[in-house]
């Protein structure tokens, strides 16, 4: 059975503020609030509520870390694809996200049953 999308959202309306403010965050996501205001030219406390907004209204998901493996010793990548048997997919998965060697796992295609 195909699962249904929610219908979409109106874009959350954004002024020059919140567009200096994301574009600040993407450069740099590790800036203190103090920072980002300066940036902006705004108090660090409103600074704050544009954020907490922001995340509110699904602009801003998450804050993240973008990891270089190479910097960790990994020199190979490698992409491959596992069928586990139709009973097991849910504890494959389960699995293999917890070892750290594994840094993404997906799965993909209507019989998965994910």
């Amino acid at each position: 059975m195909a699962k249904r999308l929610a219908p979409p959202s109106p874009p959350a309306a954004l002024d020059d503020t919140d567009r200096s403010l994301l574009a600040a965050l993407a450069e740099d996501a590790r800036q203190p609030v103090s920072e980002l205001a300066r940036l902006v030219g705004l108090s660090a406390p409103s600074t704050a509520e544009r954020l907490r907004r922001l995340e509110t209204q699904g602009v801003i998901e998450r804050f993240t870390v973008q990891i270089d493996p190479r910097a960790l010793g990994y020199t190979l990548q490698a992409i491959v694809r596992v069928k586990p048997l139709p009973e097991q997919p849910r504890t494959y998965c389960s699995t293999a996200s917890k070892k750290a060697s594994i840094s993404v796992t997906r799965s993909s295609g209507a019989s998965s049953g994910m």
